[in-house]
């Protein structure tokens, strides 16, 4: 296996779990025929990808609004009585 392959596997574990300790050593684990030689681009890799992920992610959430509450929705009092007359 190619380093390439190793870095993609990192790469493609973090941009799904979210987890950067765990793609590293899954990557690792997967391409332990590729040798260690390859555990520095994988580490880069998967930082990388982390980092990028997080700022796409951070951009498209302020992009598309979430968690942000609606102009013309009224704010829901979590201590206000709830009325049961119907």
């Amino acid at each position: 296996e190619t380093p390439a392959v190793a870095a993609l596997v990192g790469a493609t574990c973090v941009s799904v779990l979210r987890l950067p300790l765990a793609s590293v050593m899954i990557a690792l684990l997967l391409t332990v025929s590729a040798g260690l030689a390859v555990a520095p681009l994988i580490i880069v890799a998967v930082v990388v990808a982390y980092l990028t992920s997080l700022g796409l992610t951070a951009y498209v959430d302020e992009r598309v609004g979430v968690g942000r509450a609606q102009p013309n929705a009224p704010a829901a009092d979590p201590a206000a009585p709830v009325s049961t007359s119907g």
